[in-house]
């Protein structure tokens, strides 16, 4: 097998969804939080779990002769810690605060052991992941306010290529702020901020995808009838590459879309957003190409439960049972090429059966459409290409006691094709195969307050 291979790497962290970070699904969220423990005008919810299971493809190998498929056993072990201002009971007849409060701090524990009679080296795939959010609401029922969010994610990854000098392991801190004006009681909100991002590689393989991200972006709201708003949002962004375009080309990018959220009975609510996008690469290295289309999201979602008529506001369907069918339109950068483009068509299942029992199903069907990659042999450079990929997700829990919950994650995610990329210079026919089919399953408990 080859000692490095770049396109899979870049092809993974560009197209899957990143497996470590869906191991905290429940930390930090309302679905997953008990009652607490009162600390002042705070609540505390620590929650520690546990879970065991299998994964039918850990490196996120092809399968064929250079790329052998190889299983794995997997323990992962997840304390965590969130903390927010009262909620629920505890505020009942109590004045709003000015400042509301959502902290979260987790840290994941990753054994893998080899499953099948291909072993690998046990002690190298083991990996710690880490996540820490701090989010402040000044003022929210205020006609100016503001809001400040600050984070960090740590998510170690495999490769195809076993040795860890050759891992996913990246780091990104991140940190936005805003201002927002809601004159006449929330019936028009306007808010204007800035974001920014840095993201690390601890490889030195993947230090020229070392990169800083900037946004200034802007979001209005009209409601023009109680539980059904106009919504407009733009944003302008930069990203750099600390290396200065080794590999990688430095962009400016510009989204803006409008549309309509709301429910429009007690049981449906539909979402639709149409816009264009576009980016300005500097062309350092490789292709100049750039995306200039148009982007958006159309969604119909059917609530199983009838929405509360006193309610306004409209994401908070998102805690009753409901199913959503919906398609998105977008773009991002790639560390393949300049960037993809995204068409995805999804479905989405959540079931609330009072405090015991929980379900989430996701899945769906896209095809990512990649410009022409920047691999360095301008014989061998591959041009732009087309990847079809599936994915879905079932997440489970059964609360045995208020604070003790039985869970299962099932996932599945396959991309389709027979797309070969290009990996080193001067090497003819030294390709990567970036078809790759995978399963997972786990079983788990969870204590949770």
């Amino acid at each position: 097998m080859r000692s490095f291979s770049l396109a899979v790497a870049t092809a993974a962290l560009a197209v899957s969804p990143s497996w470590a970070l869906a191991q905290s699904a429940f930390v930090g969220s309302p679905s997953g939080e008990g009652i607490g423990i009162r600390v002042g005008d705070l609540e505390l919810h620590p929650t520690l779990g546990a879970e065991g299971g299998y994964d039918s493809n850990y490196f996120r190998r092809s399968g064929d002769a250079n790329e052998p498929v190889k299983d794995a056993f997997r323990l992962r072990v997840t304390p965590g810690l969130s903390l927010t201002t009262l909620a629920g009971s505890r505020m009942a007849g109590a004045t709003p605060p000015a400042l509301k409060l959502k902290a979260t701090l987790y840290t994941t524990y990753n054994e893998t052991f080899p499953a099948g009679k291909d072993d690998f080296d046990s002690p190298a795939q083991r990996r710690f992941d880490v996540g820490a959010a701090l989010g402040l609401d000044i003022l929210p029922s205020k006609p100016v306010g503001g809001d400040l969010e600050l984070g960090f994610v740590r998510v170690g990854e495999p490769s195809n290529n076993e040795s860890p000098d050759f891992a996913f392991d990246r780091n990104n801190v991140r940190g936005a702020a805003g201002v927002t004006w809601r004159p006449g009681g929330g019936l028009f909100e306007w808010r204007v901020g800035y974001g920014g991002n840095y993201t690390f590689f601890d490889s030195a393989a993947f230090t020229q995808f070392n990169n800083v991200g900037h946004e200034v972006n802007t979001r209005e709201r009209f409601r023009f009838m109680p539980r059904t708003a106009i919504l407009h949002e733009a944003s302008l962004g930069f990203r750099s590459y600390t290396r200065g375009g080794v590999t990688e080309n430095s962009s400016q990018f510009v989204k803006t879309r409008i549309g309509v959220n709301g429910l429009v009975s007690n049981r449906w609510a539909l979402l639709g957003m149409v816009g264009w996008g576009g980016t300005f690469y500097d062309a350092q290295v490789g292709s100049r190409e750039d995306f200039d289309s148009v982007i958006g999201q159309a969604e119909v979602r059917w609530i199983l439960q009838p929405a509360p008529t006193q309610d306004a506001s409209v994401g908070a369907v998102t805690e009753l049972s409901n199913v959503a069918l919906g398609y998105t339109r977008d773009f991002a950068p790639s560390y393949l090429g300049n960037f993809y483009r995204r068409d995805r068509g999804y479905l989405d299942f959540s079931l609330y059966m009072g405090q015991a029992f929980v379900v989430n199903v996701n899945g769906g069907v896209g095809n990512f459409s990649y410009a022409p990659s920047f691999f360095p042999s301008g014989n061998l450079r591959k041009g732009s290409f087309n990847q079809l990929r599936a994915d879905a997700t079932l997440l489970a829990e059964y609360r045995v006691f208020p604070t003790l919950g039985i869970n299962t994650t099932l996932g599945y995610e396959q991309n389709l094709g027979d797309n070969r990329v290009p990996v080193r210079e001067g090497v003819v026919g030294d390709v990567d195969n970036l078809a790759y089919q995978r399963f997972t399953a786990f079983l788990g408990l969870r204590w949770f307050m």
